[in-house]
């Protein structure tokens, strides 16, 4: 039995998972009702710029075009092959919004199909107004050693209400934490992270955290590594001196991948 809360649309060659509430609107910015419209300006991301557009309300929805990254990104660019990702992060956002956790609601996702086999996708998501990733807002924020460590608290609290929940976040960094002027913070870019029907283990939870360590270390700032990690983490754990206790012990001696990307950060500051 179909989810009511979510729609399907199919067209030729297209599948397109939407909120109904968006229908019209999505169905007209993917183009499949007609020209799209116009794009109203753009909105930054870690892997670039996209279009914006109203959906109504005062609010715009952000269109991002799937692409591979990296080498693979030069040979491939936004041809997918297999398992349709775009339908799968719109569920995985579905269901991490109906267990409490913040993230970015997306309102329609679209493949289409290229030779069978392959498809290019997009995920038309609403905007987070005034929202910042959290590298930038750590390295400036607007007030000052409270407001960071306010920041600091309110980043920890959603990360740990993610991993209660039982999602684990594929690429955890500094860039896929979002936070507002108003305080509230976001875990975005669900794109092959998974869920289980349990809350994370320790060992889990420390896998999930070493990469936003990584990412301490890539925004380049001890800073960071150090005293704001550190209370990331107390007020990850709150009063769960047990869980402190283990994943301290664990993020205090990160893999041999840690240790390199700490020298090629050191190297590059050094040059």
């Amino acid at each position: 039995m179909m989810d009511p809360a979510f729609a399907v649309v199919r067209r030729t060659g297209q599948t397109v998972l939407l909120l109904p509430d968006f229908r019209e609107a999505a169905l007209g910015i993917l183009g499949l009702d007609g020209t799209p419209p116009p794009a109203e300006g753009e909105a930054a991301s870690n892997r670039g710029r996209y279009p914006c557009f109203p959906v109504g309300k005062g609010r715009r929805a952000i269109l991002k075009h799937y692409r591979h990254g990296g080498l693979l990104g030069r040979l491939t660019g936004d041809l997918f092959f297999g398992f349709r990702r775009p339908l799968r992060e719109f569920l995985l956002s579905k269901r991490a919004l109906g267990a409490g956790i913040p993230t970015s609601t997306l309102i329609a996702a679209r493949v289409r199909s290229v030779a069978t086999l392959f498809y290019r996708g997009d995920v038309l998501l609403l905007e987070i107004p005034g929202a910042l990733d959290a590298g930038d807002l750590l390295r400036s924020p607007p007030a000052g050693g409270r407001a960071r460590n306010r920041a600091v608290r309110a980043l920890a609290s959603t990360v740990r209400r993610m991993h209660d929940g039982g999602l684990c976040h594929a690429d955890l960094n500094l860039k896929n934490l979002l936070m507002t002027a108003e305080g509230a913070a976001y875990v975005v870019d669900l794109d092959r992270s998974s869920f289980q029907d349990a809350p994370l283990a320790p060992s889990g939870r420390a896998a999930n955290l070493l990469r936003l360590w990584r990412s301490f270390l890539k925004s380049g700032g001890d800073r960071l590594q150090g005293s704001l990690a550190r209370r990331f983490l107390a007020a990850y754990c709150g009063k769960d001196r047990s869980l402190h206790r283990t994943l301290r012990r664990q993020l205090q001696t990160p893999p041999l991948a840690i240790h390199l990307h700490r020298l090629a950060w050191r190297l590059r500051r050094a040059a």
